[in-house]
Protein backbone atom coordinates (compact mmCIF):
# COMPACT_ATOMS: atom_id res chain seq x y z
CA UNK A 1 0.00 0.00 0.00
CA UNK A 2 2.86 2.35 -0.66
CA UNK A 3 2.58 3.14 -4.35
CA UNK A 4 -0.26 5.61 -3.71
CA UNK A 5 -0.71 8.59 -1.50
CA UNK A 6 -3.89 10.46 -0.71
CA UNK A 7 -4.09 14.22 -1.12
CA UNK A 8 -6.61 17.02 -1.16
CA UNK A 9 -8.88 17.03 -4.20
CA UNK A 10 -8.13 19.87 -6.59
CA UNK A 11 -10.46 21.43 -9.13
CA UNK A 12 -8.29 19.98 -11.91
CA UNK A 13 -8.70 16.47 -10.42
CA UNK A 14 -12.48 16.86 -10.46
CA UNK A 15 -12.39 17.97 -14.09
CA UNK A 16 -9.98 15.16 -15.04
CA UNK A 17 -12.25 12.46 -13.62
CA UNK A 18 -15.28 13.74 -15.54
CA UNK A 19 -14.49 11.67 -18.65
CA UNK A 20 -14.30 8.43 -16.64
CA UNK A 21 -17.52 9.31 -14.83
CA UNK A 22 -19.35 9.87 -18.11
CA UNK A 23 -18.06 6.58 -19.55
CA UNK A 24 -19.39 4.41 -16.71
CA UNK A 25 -22.77 6.01 -15.94
CA UNK A 26 -24.57 2.65 -15.89
CA UNK A 27 -23.21 2.12 -12.40
CA UNK A 28 -23.78 5.59 -10.95
CA UNK A 29 -26.67 6.95 -8.91
CA UNK A 30 -26.65 10.10 -11.05
CA UNK A 31 -27.11 8.69 -14.53
CA UNK A 32 -27.05 11.88 -16.54
CA UNK A 33 -24.22 13.68 -18.21
CA UNK A 34 -22.50 16.39 -16.23
CA UNK A 35 -21.01 19.49 -17.80
CA UNK A 36 -17.64 20.91 -16.74
CA UNK A 37 -19.56 23.79 -15.11
CA UNK A 38 -21.66 21.34 -13.08
CA UNK A 39 -18.46 19.56 -12.05
CA UNK A 40 -17.00 22.90 -10.89
CA UNK A 41 -20.13 23.50 -8.77
CA UNK A 42 -19.75 20.01 -7.27
CA UNK A 43 -16.19 20.90 -6.35
CA UNK A 44 -17.19 24.23 -4.77
CA UNK A 45 -20.43 23.10 -3.07
CA UNK A 46 -19.50 19.59 -1.92
CA UNK A 47 -15.76 19.01 -1.83
CA UNK A 48 -14.83 22.47 -0.50
CA UNK A 49 -17.76 22.63 1.92
CA UNK A 50 -16.55 21.75 5.42
CA UNK A 51 -20.17 21.08 6.45
CA UNK A 52 -20.72 18.59 3.62
CA UNK A 53 -21.70 15.03 4.51
CA UNK A 54 -19.16 13.83 1.94
CA UNK A 55 -15.37 13.61 2.33
CA UNK A 56 -13.29 13.07 -0.80
CA UNK A 57 -9.59 12.51 -1.43
CA UNK A 58 -7.44 12.26 -4.53
CA UNK A 59 -5.12 9.35 -5.19
CA UNK A 60 -1.68 10.10 -6.55
CA UNK A 61 0.64 7.42 -7.89
CA UNK A 62 4.17 8.51 -7.09
CA UNK A 63 5.52 7.77 -10.58
CA UNK A 64 2.50 8.88 -12.65
CA UNK A 65 0.51 11.51 -10.77
CA UNK A 66 -3.29 11.66 -10.39
CA UNK A 67 -5.11 8.32 -10.74
CA UNK A 68 -8.56 8.86 -9.22
CA UNK A 69 -10.91 10.24 -6.60
CA UNK A 70 -12.55 8.39 -3.75
CA UNK A 71 -14.37 9.18 -0.60
CA UNK A 72 -16.68 8.40 2.22
CA UNK A 73 -20.05 9.88 1.28
CA UNK A 74 -23.56 10.15 2.69
CA UNK A 75 -22.01 10.34 6.15
CA UNK A 76 -24.24 10.10 9.17
CA UNK A 77 -22.06 11.64 11.86
CA UNK A 78 -24.44 10.64 14.65
CA UNK A 79 -24.45 6.99 13.56
CA UNK A 80 -20.79 7.00 12.40
CA UNK A 81 -21.70 5.47 9.01
CA UNK A 82 -20.64 6.37 5.51
CA UNK A 83 -20.67 5.01 1.98
CA UNK A 84 -17.48 4.25 0.06
CA UNK A 85 -17.06 5.85 -3.37
CA UNK A 86 -14.32 5.44 -5.99
CA UNK A 87 -13.75 6.59 -9.57
CA UNK A 88 -10.46 5.91 -11.33
CA UNK A 89 -9.00 7.45 -14.44
CA UNK A 90 -9.54 5.07 -17.41
CA UNK A 91 -5.83 4.24 -17.82
CA UNK A 92 -5.64 2.85 -14.27
CA UNK A 93 -8.61 0.49 -14.33
CA UNK A 94 -7.69 -3.19 -14.07
CA UNK A 95 -4.17 -2.59 -12.72
CA UNK A 96 -4.76 -3.31 -9.03
CA UNK A 97 -4.87 0.39 -8.16
CA UNK A 98 -8.53 0.15 -7.12
CA UNK A 99 -7.79 -2.38 -4.38
CA UNK A 100 -5.12 -0.14 -2.96
CA UNK A 101 -7.50 2.85 -3.12
CA UNK A 102 -10.16 0.90 -1.23
CA UNK A 103 -7.64 0.02 1.50
CA UNK A 104 -6.75 3.71 1.82
CA UNK A 105 -10.45 4.66 1.96
CA UNK A 106 -11.22 2.11 4.68
CA UNK A 107 -8.26 3.36 6.70
CA UNK A 108 -9.30 6.98 6.11
CA UNK A 109 -12.92 6.28 7.05
CA UNK A 110 -12.23 4.22 10.16
CA UNK A 111 -9.10 5.89 11.50
CA UNK A 112 -9.41 9.52 10.44
CA UNK A 113 -13.16 10.09 10.16
CA UNK A 114 -13.98 7.74 13.06
CA UNK A 115 -16.63 5.79 11.12
CA UNK A 116 -18.07 2.69 12.78
CA UNK A 117 -19.54 1.25 9.58
CA UNK A 118 -18.56 1.78 5.96
CA UNK A 119 -20.92 0.41 3.36
CA UNK A 120 -21.37 0.42 -0.37
CA UNK A 121 -23.79 -0.52 -3.10
CA UNK A 122 -22.82 -1.58 -6.60
CA UNK A 123 -25.48 -2.07 -9.24
CA UNK A 124 -25.19 -5.17 -11.39
CA UNK A 125 -25.36 -2.83 -14.40
CA UNK A 126 -21.96 -1.54 -13.27
CA UNK A 127 -19.10 -3.17 -15.19
CA UNK A 128 -17.10 -3.20 -11.94
CA UNK A 129 -19.48 -5.30 -9.82
CA UNK A 130 -16.98 -8.20 -9.82
CA UNK A 131 -14.32 -5.84 -8.44
CA UNK A 132 -16.60 -4.89 -5.53
CA UNK A 133 -17.44 -8.56 -4.91
CA UNK A 134 -13.70 -9.27 -4.59
CA UNK A 135 -13.27 -6.24 -2.29
CA UNK A 136 -16.12 -7.43 -0.06
CA UNK A 137 -14.64 -10.91 0.17
CA UNK A 138 -11.10 -9.67 0.81
CA UNK A 139 -12.24 -7.44 3.67
CA UNK A 140 -14.68 -9.96 5.13
CA UNK A 141 -17.66 -7.66 4.61
CA UNK A 142 -21.31 -8.47 5.11
CA UNK A 143 -22.96 -8.77 1.69
CA UNK A 144 -26.45 -9.20 0.35
CA UNK A 145 -28.23 -8.75 -2.94
CA UNK A 146 -30.91 -6.06 -3.16
CA UNK A 147 -33.49 -6.57 -5.93
CA UNK A 148 -34.44 -4.05 -8.62
CA UNK A 149 -32.27 -1.20 -7.37
CA UNK A 150 -31.27 0.40 -10.67
CA UNK A 151 -33.25 1.16 -13.82
CA UNK A 152 -30.96 1.45 -16.82
CA UNK A 153 -31.81 1.33 -20.52
CA UNK A 154 -35.22 -0.27 -20.04
CA UNK A 155 -34.23 -2.88 -17.47
CA UNK A 156 -34.08 -3.18 -13.68
CA UNK A 157 -30.85 -4.42 -12.11
CA UNK A 158 -30.18 -5.87 -8.68
CA UNK A 159 -27.33 -4.54 -6.58
CA UNK A 160 -24.60 -5.87 -4.36
CA UNK A 161 -24.78 -4.26 -0.92
CA UNK A 162 -21.71 -4.62 1.30
CA UNK A 163 -20.81 -3.37 4.75
CA UNK A 164 -17.73 -3.37 6.97
CA UNK A 165 -17.79 -2.70 10.72
CA UNK A 166 -14.79 -1.09 12.38
CA UNK A 167 -13.62 -4.12 14.39
CA UNK A 168 -11.35 -2.03 16.62
CA UNK A 169 -14.33 -0.14 18.07
CA UNK A 170 -16.89 -2.85 18.71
Amino acid sequence: MNSLEITLVSKSHVQSILKSRQKYMSGLRTEHFITPEMQDRFYENVICNENSKHRYVSFIKKQDGFVGIGGITNISWSNRTGEISLILMPGYIGQGIGSECVQHLLDYGFNRLNMQNIYGECYESNPFVKFWERVANKHDMYTTKLPNRKYWEGKYFDSLYFSKVNETKK
